[in-house]
């Protein structure tokens, strides 16, 4: 099993691929747990061996780092080893401008500003 990580800067996108990989236990996939590992604590869900790609429900927050577990079911419930996917950390936005900008004082060659966290 191969699994991918990627984003569209607001959601993580898991791709999974069931090949030879996967333990000879492991007779057709069914389902597939997704578990995410970062940031804690962990969160999993069980989806449809065919949802690949996948979208995470929950919103990435800008700073954290992302990463997830892939592990193929099948009917019986055996399990393939989990795979980690590569990680994802969605960058910071720009801040947003400051408001009230204002002088507090100048000479010929400089000015002193100060203003409000908007």
């Amino acid at each position: 099993m191969t699994a991918e990580l990627t984003s569209d800067e607001t959601h993580a996108i898991i791709k999974w691929e069931v090949g030879p990989a996967v333990p000879p236990n492991v007779t057709k996939t069914e389902k597939i747990e997704l578990k995410r590992i970062k940031p804690p604590p962990p969160t999993t869900a069980t989806v449809d061996a065919d949802d690949s790609p996948y979208q995470w429900p929950d919103a990435l927050e800008p700073g954290k780092e992302y990463q997830f577990e892939v592990t193929a079911i099948d009917a019986d419930g055996n399990r393939s080893r989990p795979v980690k996917t590569g990680t994802v950390k969605p960058e910071a936005g720009r801040p947003d401008p400051p408001v009230n900008l204002r002088s507090t004082g100048q000479t010929s060659t400089t000015i002193d500003l100060a203003w409000d966290e908007p």
